[in-house]
């Protein structure tokens, strides 16, 4: 149950104040987000003096990247990032083509990079042992059974983690998203298929479609298969529509600058109904809903991408959940951009010199010396991806901030460049401020002989008020110490 702050002596509101309508089927609930009357007179904090609240998420993409494309000063070896252990410095992210869609949108007082780490994992497995460690803190060999997989997690990841310390204080206790579907490329087993886990080496399933998502969150909907329900959303038609003299009523309560914070609510609101909104035509049973569904083998991540993100920012702002990830291409991908209209010159792209000159699986290809030109070109793609789902947080006012400057999310994959699947320096970006325990705009680049990439997980767990003294576990692989848990974390990017 939201809390109870006084809007005056005789009025109250929640903090998850629901607007209420009836449908042609039924009761329709809207959530809200955190408008000022839910705060304190500085906006740092609930009326009643709770914190506010600080979103953990991981926000994953497989395979890599071309490293002189995005570490800062520079790549050694093609493989590691150029610096001295120990430096703090800002970070320019125009200086580099990764991470110029971050900068342009205005991103940079988020963001934060981590260069200098390893997963110390024993045997060292490309994929399997980064992916775990930078997730986990964990490492499990399985000696290469087929039955198995290669390697998986023997904790749960760090998104899990805060999604059990937030348990019952959100009605979804996480939210667990992906946009490429299919499983690892050349993976004989289940552990790379999925980001988020239990521990155990139990994965679990993201949610694939936008629509099923935002009808799950916020139409009471339970599955876009239910013919039954697919004919209630239907027949609602707005949940908008069904709410609008709760909206009004409440208006007449908020000052000038909550009225707009509800009015860009309700206008993404209204824009995500548009974008996966029904075309009856005249018939009696709904269209297939605009979701960006796998057609043929051909997926569209970039519109999957975009409405899922969409979903997201609306569930993280109304406090629907304080946990979730975000998989926008699986580990070891092997998908074929070829695939995607902007890369293959079917629409105009940003970019015209980011255009795929050949369609190949992804994995296999990026082991080839002369594809690595592609590998440019897709992490590009990638991190346009990432900086727009970013900027709907960060374009959210929430107390005296942001969304995102009140999340903690770290944005990773699992090797740094995909030829020799080096694992030194995993690319590694703490995105948002936990409302001021985390410093954005910073570089802070480690001793990768005992720096572990794990403590990029614990760095967030801390942030966001979860106590814990170790992120993960050491286990007895059979071939020397492996030990990629952590007891630290990165104090020079932490803040008051």
């Amino acid at each position: 149950m939201g809390r109870l702050i006084f809007l005056d002596r005789k009025r109250r509101l929640g903090r998850r104040k629901l607007l209420r309508g009836l449908g042609a089927f039924g009761a329709t609930t809207l959530a809200l987000p955190l408008l000022d009357v839910m705060l304190d007179s500085h906006g740092v904090a609930l009326a009643d003096g709770g914190e506010l609240p600080v979103r953990v998420g991981v926000w994953f993409w497989g395979n890599g990247l071309r490293p002189e494309h995005f570490y800062p000063d520079g790549a050694e070896d093609d493989l590691r990032a150029v610096g001295t252990p120990g430096t703090v410095k800002p970070w320019d992210l125009s200086l580099r083509q990764h991470t110029q869609p971050l900068h342009d949108a205005g991103l940079t007082p988020y963001l934060s990079l981590v260069t200098g780490t390893r997963p110390h994992c024993k045997p060292a497995q490309a994929h399997h042992d980064g992916r775990t460690a930078v997730l986990t803190g964990s490492y499990e060999w399985f000696g290469g059974d087929p039955a198995l997989g290669y390697a998986g997690a023997r904790t749960p990841s760090f998104d899990q983690l805060a999604a059990e310390a937030s348990a019952g204080l959100t009605p979804f206790k996480s939210l667990v998203l992906g946009v490429q579907e299919g499983a690892a490329n050349n993976e004989p087993g289940y552990a790379g298929h999925f980001t988020s886990t239990t521990g155990g080496n139990v994965y679990l399933r993201p949610e694939y479609s936008p629509l099923a998502v935002f009808q799950r969150l916020f139409m009471d909907v339970a599955s876009p298969e239910d013919a039954a329900a697919q004919r209630m959303l239907a027949a609602r038609r707005s949940v908008l529509d069904a709410v609008t003299q709760d909206i009004q009523a409440l208006n007449r309560e908020l000052g000038a600058k909550d009225r707009m914070c509800l009015d860009q609510h309700l206008s993404a609101v209204r824009q995500l109904e548009t974008r996966l909104s029904y075309d009856l035509g005249g018939c009696e049973q709904p269209a297939a809903p605009l979701d960006w569904p796998t057609i043929g083998g051909i997926q569209r991540l970039r519109d999957r991408s975009s409405s899922m993100s969409e979903v997201l920012a609306l569930a993280l702002a109304c406090d629907m959940t304080r946990a979730f990830s975000y998989q926008f291409t699986i580990f070891e991908t092997g998908h074929d951009f070829g695939q995607e209209p902007e890369l293959n010159g079917q629409v105009e792209s940003v970019d015209p010199e980011n255009t795929l000159e050949q369609s190949r699986s992804f994995h296999e290809a990026s082991h080839d010396p002369a594809f690595q030109d592609n590998v440019r070109i897709v992490s590009n793609f990638t991190f346009s991806n990432l900086a727009y789902t970013l900027k709907l947080l960060a374009d959210r006012p929430e107390g005296d901030g942001t969304v995102l400057s009140n999340c903690a999310i770290l944005a990773t994959t699992e090797h740094a460049e995909p030829v020799t699947h080096s694992t030194d320096d995993i690319p590694t970006i703490i995105a948002g401020t936990a409302c001021g325990r985390l410093k954005g705009g910073l570089w802070y680049h480690g001793d990768r002989s005992k720096e572990r990439v794990s403590k990029a997980g614990l760095t967030i767990l801390r942030a966001a008020g979860i106590p814990r003294e170790r992120f993960g576990e050491a286990f007895d692989n059979g071939e020397g110490p492996s030990d990629p848990s952590t007891t630290e974390t990165f104090t020079a990017l932490e803040g008051a």
